[in-house]
């Protein structure tokens, strides 16, 4: 997924100030951990309004940063499908070694 991407991508925006830029990363990380647990709903409400509070700066939207977090949010609805499972999001393992 696009997590890592979206992480790396807000310590490169020039949109973000050099103190929110950990908050913003932290936020990111804490919807990466939702999906990982199940909880691909609250990971995807969670980006939409991160998403939503960087859209009022001048300058985000069609960033590297608007982009990446776009791409989370569209991986999350086309898996919404299979129950938010972390193999289908690409996080997990494909299969697990018995």
């Amino acid at each position: 997924m696009k997590f890592n991407a979206a992480q790396r991508s807000v310590f490169g925006s020039k949109v973000i100030d050099s103190l929110e830029r950990e908050s913003i990363a932290t936020e990111i990380t804490h919807a990466k951990w939702l999906v990982w647990h199940g909880k691909g709903r609250k990971a995807l409400e969670r980006i939409k309004a991160l998403d939503t509070r960087l859209l009022m700066r001048t300058g985000y939207e069609f960033s590297t940063l608007w982009w990446n977090l776009d791409k989370v949010s569209w991986n999350l609805r086309k898996n919404a499908k299979n129950r938010w499972s972390t193999t289908a999001l690409g996080i997990g393992r494909a299969c697990h070694q018995q």
